[in-house]
């Protein structure tokens, strides 16, 4: 706060002249004086920016009336006003003026005056790396009370710090507009900064090309940086596709380039490879069976002793001597037909077995026969049986599947989803093997490789292998198997490092162990196949479905 103190002192002379003649009368007249303004009293609050009037001292006069100019176009009539200034962001100089009257005449008292600046002026600097924008603040605060700081960065985002760090989520225009807060107010200043394009595009090695098939790949990109969007171009024609991945089938052969173009808010950018679609050399050559009285769709197949027997779905029953091309109808009232009938080959006695809800029925002399047990009844539903080198078979009816393993001389059986392989030895009796944790509710579909004791069994998403002993030794599924895109239908080993598999679309391929590549060998319409197996020589195949009934001999 200051004061101020502001007098005017006036003299005045009067000078009398008396002029007689006779006579000399005084008539003591009264004499006007018009207000003298001696002092005024003010003080002026550079904060709130206001001017208070303290006092005023007069010399003479009186009955006065007095009116105040504070130089703004305000005035006030009081004795002692407080007036308040605009907040200026710059020193400002006024005329204060009072205005003294009364019967004789009026006074003037003016004075400069200078309000501060109260409001800041906001100033900033940007300094802008990519999508990072840093913010100084340059100000002259002065004696400036800041209360607040307040950055607001023309995205939707606000800082309330002095001197802000700003990430960009896309480049453009923005119009950024700083405000600094006093007590008496605030005040804004604004700039428009540009953010250039800061997103690059990058794919090293990231283009993934999967071989499902002879004409189906499966497209997608690895380690890419910086894209939004991409397009697939497929190199044939086709209308392109805009997905991250996308698995796509050829129509025809030939060597195609395919593009990936990936799209961000700065760029585009495309990268390419090439794929060769070539029909694969049919590796078995496939000689047809004869045709069959009823149905040509035909559910299963079995080899055994030269011959191949087959199931269709009106319950006809064959068989067909591969040598001699005879073929023989063995249909019998002892077959069981339903849906739990299974065909299985006894690898180890050389037979046949057929399985199903009224029990389990052999094969002997080209007839079925009704077989039973101990806890076996001759209607008995049976899911799977199997025999070993002492002529004794064992079935089961609540478990999935049950094989004799020729090399430990155990059967092995899935009887529950606990993780467990049962295993049972004729001589020992019964105990639970090694915990495995691909075992789930669906595993089903044991079968052995007679050569090595290996154990395969089916899961949910692809196949398990175990030793002789059932500890687990392999996991096969789509993510290491070219092809094996699901969980198959059903399997076989042969003894030339391979496992065959029949998948739920009707595909039949094989899986190279040592390679872990799979190969069609027949595209669709399958329902069922066996494998010949020989050491020294590649397996011949039977495979059956719609319309199909096949012998496959390799090339």
């Amino acid at each position: 706060m200051f004061s101020s103190i502001s007098r005017i002192i006036s003299i005045v002379y009067v000078v009398m002249l008396g002029i007689t003649c006779n006579k000399f009368e005084d008539d003591h007249e009264q004499i006007c004086f018009k207000p003298h303004i001696d002092y005024v009293i003010y003080f002026i609050d550079p904060i709130k920016q206001t001017i208070k009037i303290d006092s005023v001292t007069f010399l003479n006069g009186s009955k006065r009336q007095i009116k105040w100019d504070f130089g703004d176009g305000s005035s006030s009539i009081l004795d002692k006003p407080i007036h308040p200034y605009k907040p200026k962001s710059t020193s400002e100089s006024y005329k204060l003026s009072l205005l003294a009257t009364n019967a004789c005449g009026e006074s003037i008292w003016y004075k400069t005056i200078t309000i501060g600046p109260c409001l800041a002026v906001p100033k900033f600097e940007s300094v802008v790396a990519k999508d990072k924008v840093t913010f100084h603040n340059i100000t002259k605060i002065g004696d400036l009370k800041i209360l607040r700081y307040k950055w607001d960065f023309g995205d939707g985002q606000i800082d309330l710090t002095e001197s802000p760090l700003h990430t960009y989520s896309k480049p453009g225009k923005y119009m950024v507009r700083f405000t600094i807060t006093t007590d008496c107010g605030e005040n804004t200043t604004q700039e428009e900064i540009t953010i250039e394009c800061f997103k690059e595009v990058t794919c090293n090695n990231c283009l993934k090309i999967v071989e499902n098939g002879w004409n189906i790949r499966s497209f997608s990109l690895t380690s890419v940086t910086g894209g939004i969007t991409v397009e697939w171009n497929f190199g044939d024609g086709s209308v392109p596709v805009k997905s991250l991945s996308h698995t796509y089938i050829y129509q025809s052969e030939g060597r195609y380039t395919v593009i990936a173009t990936i799209t961000n808010e700065c760029m585009s950018q495309s990268f390419k490879d090439t794929v060769n679609i070539l029909k694969p050399k049919q590796d078995y050559e496939p000689f047809n069976l004869p045709n069959l009285s009823g149905s040509n769709n035909f559910h299963q197949i079995v080899y055994f002793n030269g011959n191949a027997y087959i199931l269709n779905s009106v319950g006809y029953f064959y068989s067909f001597d591969l040598s001699t091309n005879n073929l023989e109808p063995l249909q019998s009232s002892e077959f069981i037909i339903d849906e739990y009938n299974k065909l299985k080959r006894d690898a180890v006695n050389h037979a046949i077995w057929n399985v199903g809800s009224k029990g389990a029925r052999k094969f002997e002399d080209k007839i079925w026969k009704a077989v039973g047990g101990v806890g076996i009844g001759v209607n008995t539903r049976i899911n799977d049986i199997d025999c070993d080198f002492n002529g004794h078979y064992f079935a089961i009816g609540t478990g999935k599947s049950i094989v004799y393993n020729t090399v430990s001389k155990n059967y092995f059986i899935i009887t529950s989803p606990d993780r467990y392989l049962t295993i049972f030895n004729p001589v020992d009796g019964e105990r639970k093997g090694p915990v495995i944790n691909q075992l789930d509710n669906f595993s089903f579909g044991l079968v052995v490789n007679q050569l090595t004791g290996d154990i395969y069994f089916i899961n949910s998403s692809g196949i398990v292998i175990t030793n002789s002993m059932g500890a687990f030794k392999q996991f096969l599924s789509k993510t290491n198997v070219t092809l094996l895109t699901s969980s198959p239908k059903k399997i076989l080993p042969d003894l030339k490092n391979n496992i065959w598999a029949l998948m739920h679309n009707g595909s039949l391929i094989r899986i190279n162990l040592s390679t872990l590549i799979g190969t069609i060998v027949w595209p669709s319409s399958i329902n069922d196949f066996d494998v010949f197996n020989n050491v020294n020589d590649d397996p011949d195949l039977l495979i059956a479905g719609n319309g199909i009934l096949k012998h496959l001999i390799k090339n």
